[in-house]
């Protein structure tokens, strides 16, 4: 049996997919793809901190289409959560 949270994370993955399958979710997936490093370097000469703000943004997006993609696998149910439950955790 899932615990709660398991539940809980199963109900977000179903609403990430919910909410960036759309026209308009995939729309400002794109922007956020572009806006958030997604497909650039995250590194700032110079600026430690500016790189690790950009790596914050970056990992951000990449959560978003992490959980769009686990929303769209069929094989994603509750009775195989506890394994990606376990290597999210610490995150």
């Amino acid at each position: 049996m899932a615990s709660s949270e398991e539940q809980r994370y199963h109900g977000m993955v179903k609403a990430y997919g919910t909410v960036f399958s759309g026209p308009f979710g995939q729309q400002v997936f794109q922007d956020l793809s572009r806006s958030c490093f997604m497909h650039k370097t995250t590194f700032a000469p110079g600026d430690p901190h500016q790189t690790a703000f950009n790596e914050g943004m970056r990992a951000t997006v990449l959560l978003i289409q992490r959980m769009v993609m686990l929303s769209s696998d069929p094989s994603f149910t509750l009775e195989n959560i506890s394994n990606e439950f376990t290597t999210t955790e610490g995150e």
